[in-house]
C-alpha cells in the first residue's frame, strides 16, 4: 500500500525519517503505482486544459499526433 494511516501518523508525529520514508518508496511495486497516478493526474490536466497544450504538443513530434486526447492515450 502507498500510504497508510500508521505511515501517516509516523509522518505527521515526526517519529518516520527522511531516509526511512526514501527506503519505503524505493519498492518498484510503490514507485510504479506512485509514476502511475502522477500520469493520471497529468493526464487529466493537458485534457481540462486541451486548448492550453495542444500548441506544445504539437510543436514536440515531426508526426505530431492529431488530438490531445491522442496523445495521451499514446504517450
Amino acid at each position: 500500500m502507498l500510504c497508510d494511516d500508521v505511515m501517516l501518523n509516523s509522518i505527521s508525529q515526526g517519529f518516520l525519517s527522511s531516509e526511512a520514508l526514501q527506503e519505503a518508496y524505493q519498492d518498484d511495486t510503490a514507485s510504479n503505482l506512485v509514476i502511475m497516478l502522477l500520469r493520471f493526474i497529468v493526464s487529466a490536466e493537458i485534457k481540462r486544459r486541451d486548448d492550453f497544450f495542444l500548441p506544445f504538443i504539437l510543436g514536440m513530434y515531426d508526426d505530431p499526433p492529431a488530438c490531445v486526447d491522442t496523445f495521451c492515450q499514446r504517450y
